[in-house]
């Protein structure tokens, strides 16, 4: 099979490949292509050893631990974070063992608007059921989620730690245009 390489003094790159965005993560930065898209995900995850009164799970199923994530995927801009949420519970449904929707509800994020979801399902491989709560919030043509993970029968009391977190979330100032 013959290859064609063309020199790259030929050709031009698209002028949005010229211009660089920079992205801070934590303690350092990187300079990205003008056309590339930023999909960060964070993750966090509980310590392993706590009091098993407030976690028994944690003692009797050392693989699993509560964890919070927060990501953020681009949409279509004027995507509702109910809608956003809607089309996640239809993609995870099939896919989740014992899938069983909890509730929904209007949130925010840092006085965002946004939208909550909560459900539980099976582990794959383990017994364990596990709660989520994802909040939605759109930001531009981003939608920011936030979604908490606990063990079902400690769902309620964590959901409340998860709450806490979320709303200690700031976003910078944007600069004016």
């Amino acid at each position: 099979m013959s290859r064609v390489y063309k020199s790259s003094a030929h050709s031009t790159p698209p002028p949005q490949e010229e211009r660089r965005q920079p992205i801070q993560m934590g303690e350092m930065a990187i300079e990205l292509p003008g056309n590339w898209n930023d999909r960060t995900v964070h993750t966090f995850v509980a310590p392993r050893v706590v009091d098993p009164r407030q976690s028994p799970h944690l003692r009797m199923r050392a693989g699993f631990r509560e964890n919070l994530s927060i990501s953020r995927e681009r949409v279509a801009y004027g995507t509702t974070a109910e809608d956003y949420l809607d089309q996640q519970v239809e993609e995870l449904r099939p896919r989740l063992q014992r899938f069983r929707f909890l509730y929904e509800e209007p949130a925010s994020i840092s006085e965002q608007p946004g939208y909550s979801i909560a459900y539980q399902f099976s582990l794959r491989g383990q017994r364990i059921d596990v709660c989520q709560l994802r909040i939605a919030v759109p930001v531009g043509y981003d939608m920011l989620v936030f979604t908490g993970t606990s063990a079902s029968h400690v769902f309620d009391q964590k959901k409340d730690v998860f709450l806490d977190i979320a709303r200690s979330l700031r976003f910078p100032p944007q600069p004016l245009p």
